[in-house]
């Protein structure tokens, strides 16, 4: 996917017209469509803004239409970002049946566009699409193995394989390319790997100085894809 069509501002008036939404959506009839739209509202963030905090009432479930969204956990020093959300995937879900609260925080990493949809509507087509469910409980059970890897990878893995790993992630699955603008911060980077922001500094120094990649300004490009693969399996 292009930098084009992850960060273009897409409008929509009503969720049957809408073709840029979650294939979760595609199961449904044009009736719990509507229920979904019923109340639906859309809303801009800025990169940086604040979208909903670790703690806060699930009152909407929240639909991402274009550009990139951080996930992230709040500890009482630093925050850890679990992962980063692009379009068109549904954003949070983890309390959403069970204390109707959100177990995370979520912040614009570039400007987006996200739709809002009631939690008691979403509720009601889950109870009458059985296809739908199944499909959502197929969704959340992909994104509780990948916090199992991602917390996998953090316990047992030294700095370089999480940086490593942290730069693959953005290559491979945010940006299709070895080649990209690197949208987080280096204490945002850091934040992911689970490192101090100096020792991210340091290993990125030490992958320029191997040549496995290059970083001019934010443009990232990886020149040596397979050592950078090594680097995060034994890492």
């Amino acid at each position: 996917m292009t930098m084009v069509e992850i960060f273009n501002v897409i409008e929509c008036n009503n969720c049957n017209e809408c073709d840029i939404k979650s294939p979760l959506f595609s199961v449904l009839t044009e009736k719990e469509t509507g229920i979904l739209n019923k109340d639906r509202y859309t809303v801009k963030y800025k990169p940086g803004e604040l979208i909903y905090k670790q703690g806060s009432s699930y009152t909407h479930v929240i639909s991402l239409t274009s550009g990139l969204v951080k996930l992230y956990i709040e500890g009482s020093q630093k925050e850890l970002i679990t992962r980063i959300c692009r379009p068109v995937e549904i954003i949070g879900g983890s309390g959403m049946y069970i204390d109707n609260k959100h177990h995370n925080s979520a912040a614009a990493v570039t400007e987006v566009n996200l739709c809002y949809i009631d939690v008691r509507q979403f509720k009601e087509v889950v109870r009458s699409n059985s296809v739908f469910a199944e499909e959502l409980i197929k969704e959340i059970s992909e994104r509780r193995l990948y916090s199992f890897e991602r917390l996998g990878s953090v316990m047992q893995k030294q700095m370089t394989g999480r940086v490593a790993e942290a730069i693959l992630y953005l290559s491979e699955k945010i940006f299709s390319s070895e080649k990209f603008d690197m949208i987080l911060s280096r204490q945002e980077l850091a934040n992911y790997c689970s490192v101090t922001k100096e020792g991210l500094i340091r290993t990125i120094k030490e992958f320029k100085e191997a040549g496995i990649l290059s970083l001019e300004g934010n443009l990232v490009e990886i020149h040596d894809i397979k050592t950078l693969q090594k680097i995060s399996t034994h890492g």
